[in-house]
């Protein structure tokens, strides 16, 4: 009896593990959000007009900000009062562009409501002087407004639902960004996703993929389009000097990855390779090299000498450099 009893409480723990496990992972928000209810907001204190607002969220995995209850519209109140800026108003995704008078959500639904909906400040909304066709959220009044769609005075609170989180490894599409950097540089992340390329960061990665992504791999040479896909993609510990492990490979492209399977990453100042000599300092970049690399998107931009280009060797070889890659982790 007691070893039945033994047994029961060992499935009910393990299976306590498992569901608290799956559930931390469906309210993970990505780095730089914040999560509030089951939505994750993200602050931005750019002033810019609704069009560009827009394409900021778009381009950062979520949408504008669509507060259809009195709670959600303290949340984007206080994911906007959490910076400095504590008088700004924000744009929210809803608009009578196409059909004025008939306010519009940004994922297609109607405003409850509509003109009459209780969230409207007094008076409002009037379409002073016409034109006046998107919506912002007064903080102080916990109200909607709206205003002209040019008005860039304006910053943003960005959503997205809670879910697997998918974040850019690494874009390389305009050689903007200097890739032989640091080990701190390597850690902290460089660059910006929404305008050139980007490093998200070994601290991130980390943290996103200490148990399991899937990565996915896009790239273009040569007018052709390619693509790799792996199911395990792991990022150790500091300690460990953030090593790689990954596997699972399909596509198009060939696999040139799994050759730096277990190995370390290193940079100009840290090396932590297994070849004689170093390999970021020799073919400057930072990677997970051990012996160096067939996979090198943290190359130097449009190199053809050996080794030192955007290299993804069962496509480009190891002389020449991809004209755009772009990596992207999803926690599994």
């Amino acid at each position: 009896m007691f070893i039945k009893e033994s047994l029961l409480l060992v499935v009910l723990v393990t299976l306590c593990y498992l569901t608290g496990r799956a559930h931390s992972k469906r309210d993970v928000c990505p780095v730089g959000w914040t999560k509030k209810g089951n939505m994750c907001y993200k602050y931005d204190a750019r002033k810019v007009g609704y069009a560009m607002a827009q394409r900021i969220c778009k381009t950062a995995g979520g949408d504008l900000a669509m507060p259809k209850t009195r709670a959600e519209i303290k949340n984007v109140i206080a994911v906007r009062t959490s910076s400095k800026r504590r008088k700004d108003h924000v744009w929210i995704g809803l608009d009578d562009i196409k059909n004025e008078g008939k306010f519009v959500w940004n994922d297609g639904t109607s405003l409850a409501g509509g003109k009459k909906s209780p969230f409207w400040r007094k008076r409002q909304p009037n379409n002073a002087g016409t034109g006046e066709d998107c919506g912002q959220l007064w903080a102080k009044k916990k109200r909607f407004d709206d205003v002209r769609c040019n008005y860039n005075k304006n910053s943003i609170v960005c959503q997205k639902a809670v879910g697997p989180v998918t974040m850019t490894m690494v874009r390389r599409v305009s050689g903007n960004v200097n890739f032989h950097e640091t080990w701190a540089a390597y850690e902290k992340g460089f660059g910006n996703c929404q305008t050139g390329d980007c490093w998200l960061g070994l601290k991130a990665l980390h943290n996103l993929c200490m148990e399991n992504c899937k990565l996915q791999v896009t790239m273009a040479y040569k007018g052709k389009k390619y693509h790799a896909d792996y199911t395990m993609f792991t990022v150790g510990p500091q300690s460990d000097n953030y090593r790689m492990k990954i596997g699972g490979y399909s596509g198009n492209a060939g696999d040139s990855m799994s050759i730096n399977n277990d190995g370390q990453f290193s940079t100009k100042d840290r090396e932590n390779d297994q070849w004689k000599k170093h390999c970021s300092q020799v073919f400057t970049g930072g990677w997970w090299y051990k012996a160096c690399h067939h996979a090198h998107p943290t190359g130097t931009w449009g190199s053809k000498e050996m080794g030192k280009g955007i290299n993804w060797k069962t496509v480009t070889t190891h002389d020449d450099s991809l004209s755009s890659i772009t990596m992207k982790v999803t926690q599994t």
